[in-house]
């Protein structure tokens, strides 16, 4: 059975206000040809008398008489039929009063779960933000994985690639004579074909080298967003009897700075040629620095 609804019960209430009202109508009426019957009572006494002078007029007044009672015993008809009618509006009212009361009571108790509910979601909305943030950059940690594998993959063949140049052998050194016309002529046949695997070498190097930083730099950001929370609760206890929030402030704005750091300066930085050339330059600049700082 559906449970009424507040516009249903207000309906009822007002029907049972209207009932009640025609019932104390009927009760007044009901007073009123009391007051009648009484009147007619003394009539009738009147006329007894008066029948005794004039016999004549004895049937008329009996006549009058029985309408009178039949009229009487109509109204103590109705009487009944509209007094059982209010008791059962009476019922009625009862059960209604109860299940007003009963959806009273459901109400408050819905009200106060949907208070404790929001006080609830109210306290995990900066976990669910901080969560859906790392969430955020652990997927773009993860979109790096293959782009990193592919360029890596993509070297490493590359590297295959000047073997088997290296390997291939248009001029037979057995047969043609080691000076430095053959020497040259076998780099300069090479060459074409080394050029591009070089250039795709140093180029996928560049490219796995940023898919593996921007991989960190998310991986970092990941794990910040998923502290932060934690370190801003532990910072907030120890700092309840001191009047400063500066360690709260600083770590918010620490935050902030470290995830507001754009990926893509790690597209407009300094790249480093991963060659053993640019490691050997390294190394002497190093060592001449190192060499500098001691003279």
């Amino acid at each position: 059975m559906a449970r009424p609804t507040n516009e249903e019960l207000n309906r009822l209430k007002e029907e049972l206000e209207l009932l009640i009202n025609s019932a104390r109508e009927l009760v007044s009426r009901l007073e009123d040809h009391d007051s009648e019957f009484t009147n007619s009572i003394n009539t009738i006494s009147a006329q007894l008398t008066a029948a005794s002078e004039n016999s004549g007029e004895i049937e008329n007044l009996k006549q009058v008489a029985e309408e009178t009672a039949s009229e009487i015993n109509e109204l103590h008809t109705t009487a009944n039929t509209d007094f059982q009618a209010i008791k059962e509006l009476s019922a009625q009212s009862s059960i209604i009063s109860e299940t007003i009361s009963a959806q009273e009571s459901k109400l408050e108790n819905l009200s106060n779960n949907a208070e404790k509910l929001t006080h609830t979601i109210e306290d995990l909305l900066p976990g669910a933000t901080s969560a859906g943030l790392a969430f955020a950059f652990k997927e773009r940690k993860e979109s790096f994985v293959w782009p990193k594998r592919i360029w890596g993959a993509t070297f490493v063949f590359s590297i295959i690639g000047l073997l088997a140049v290296a390997y291939f052998e248009p001029i037979s050194f057995e047969k043609a004579m080691l000076d430095a016309n053959s020497i040259f002529q076998y780099f300069i046949v090479r060459l074409p074909f080394a050029i591009p695997i070089v250039w795709l070498a140093i180029y996928a190097g560049r490219r796995h080298s940023q898919a593996l930083r921007l991989e960190e730099d998310y991986a970092h950001k990941e794990a910040l967003s998923k502290s932060f929370e934690g370190y801003k609760k532990q910072i907030v206890d120890i700092e309840e009897d001191l009047e400063g929030k500066e360690a709260t402030l600083n770590l918010i704005e620490r935050t902030l700075e470290a995830l507001s750091l754009h990926p893509g300066r790690i597209y407009q930085g300094k790249h480093e040629d991963i060659s053993p050339a640019h490691s050997l330059a390294s190394i002497i600049r190093r060592k001449k620095k190192s060499d500098d700082e001691e003279a």
